[in-house]
């Protein structure tokens, strides 16, 4: 039977005892001495006389230090030592072997089943102590590490769980923003010969593209929008938003067909929606953006800080390109409140004539020398190709790039849209693509 020393009366304020310890020994006179010895030193000593019950008593509750004799009945030292050692819950439990055999044997031996020290008898009770201890010590350090493992373990996991759902949520986000864009079956009947890039750098882009189509006053206009908002990922996406809604409203519901005054009302709605008018505290944030307006054979471009590139046929030799500046202003910002203005650039177009939006993410992208791809090499790369058709130059043009970028990340979102003139305007209806149903009341 497991023996239990009383422990001695005291009106001291309770103590919580250093550790707990486990004594098995079959002489009930050794038991008693190193119970006391340890319960002075503000140890917990539980006492058992042979191996079972000292098995039996660690799997019903905790120890920090076991006491093993080495020579007991039903389960000696080495047997108990053994299961001990076999058993995932008792693998750092510190056994500290105690026997009256001086043999150098059964010291290796015990030494190499696990144990963490070995004592004879007649041992030196200080010597006994400081082993206690500093098996106790280990014990709480191995104790201590694990449950920080364990605390870091759950962290890691919760980490882990909200950022599933943080990614559900934005892949989410991703199917709401793809079906807002016209995809390619649209985009093939609305424009014909065309090819787009739209390459965004996280989930979901900051970037974006529109197509419109009206028919008012017996005139057919097509559309054609690129823009770069600010940032890129979860935030970009919402600037997106915001201006798809607005292109909407003011074409489509305020029938405003001219790209100067679109951009400027535009600017008005980015800045009410975001508080940036009368010293409002809103976001820096705005767009910058690229719109043409196309009637028969003549466009009209205006930008914000986004070019148009005009691939020209030419009457002998190569297609000759040209850029068109846009004004130097975003659309959008707090930087001046005073009413923004845009121009218009019109140009008589003839047929086979290309035209390229896009936004700075592929000129800006970086290669591992921290060299910039650049808009020359990227005008020149457009012409070099320019004699196949529009919907194989997109190939050769995203090679071109990942062969320059090699394993740099992407640093930007990519959007690239080509479109050979004139449009098939003989098979369209009304369409009306990248519509939002969310719409602000705003006076524009």
């Amino acid at each position: 039977m497991p023996h239990t020393f009383p422990l001695p009366q005291t009106n001291s304020t309770h103590i919580p005892p250093l550790g707990k310890l486990l004594i098995a020994d079959d002489n009930k006179l050794n038991c008693m001495v190193l119970s006391q010895v340890f319960r002075k030193e503000g140890y917990e000593v539980r006492t058992v006389e042979n191996g079972k019950q000292a098995l039996d008593l660690l799997l019903a509750e905790p120890f920090d230090v076991l006491l093993l004799d080495l020579m007991m009945p039903e389960l000696d030292g080495f047997q108990v030592l053994e299961i001990i050692k076999s058993r995932t819950e008792f693998l750092h439990l510190p056994v500290i072997m105690i026997s009256s055999l001086d043999e150098t044997g059964s010291v290796v031996r015990c030494i190499e089943m696990g144990a963490d020290d070995y004592l004879t008898r007649p041992y030196d009770p200080a010597l006994l102590k400081a082993r206690v201890w500093n098996c106790l010590e280990k014990k709480r350090l191995h104790d201590t590490l694990t449950e920080t493992l364990g605390k870091i373990v759950k962290q890691k996991e919760d980490i882990e769980e909200k950022n599933r759902q943080i990614l559900d949520s934005i892949h989410y986000a991703n199917r709401i923003q793809n079906a807002m864009l016209p995809q390619g079956p649209l985009l093939e009947t609305l424009l014909g010969d065309y090819f787009l890039v739209f390459q965004p750098k996280d989930i979901v882009s900051g970037d974006f593209y529109w197509v419109y189509v009206t028919h008012a006053d017996q005139v057919t206009r097509v559309f054609l929008v690129v823009a770069d908002c600010t940032g890129h990922g979860v935030p970009g996406a919402f600037m997106s938003m915001i201006g798809n809604t607005l292109l909407n409203q003011i074409i489509g519901e305020k029938n405003i067909y001219d790209p100067a005054q679109i951009l400027e009302l535009l600017h008005a709605g980015v800045q009410t929606i975001l508080g940036q008018t009368n010293g409002g505290t809103g976001t820096n944030d705005g767009m910058d953006i690229g719109l043409v307006c196309i009637e028969g054979y003549r466009l009209t471009f205006a930008g914000a800080r986004r070019p148009l590139l005009v691939l020209k046929p030419m009457p002998e030799g190569a297609p000759m390109l040209e850029e068109v500046k846009g004004d130097r202003k975003t659309v959008g910002g707090v930087k001046k409140n005073e009413i923004r203005k845009f121009t218009n650039c019109v140009i008589e177009f003839s047929e086979g004539t290309v035209l390229f939006l896009s936004t700075d993410g592929f000129a800006d992208q970086c290669n591992e020398q921290g060299e910039r791809f650049g808009s020359k090499r990227l005008r020149s790369l457009l012409s070099k190709i320019s004699d196949k058709p529009l919907a194989r130059q997109k190939t050769p043009l995203l090679d071109e790039l990942h062969q320059f970028q090699g394993i740099e990340p992407q640093r930007d979102d990519i959007t690239l849209l080509a479109v050979r003139l004139p449009l098939p305007l003989s098979d369209w209806s009304q369409h009306v693509t990248g519509s939002f149903s969310m719409i602000w009341d705003i006076n524009l």
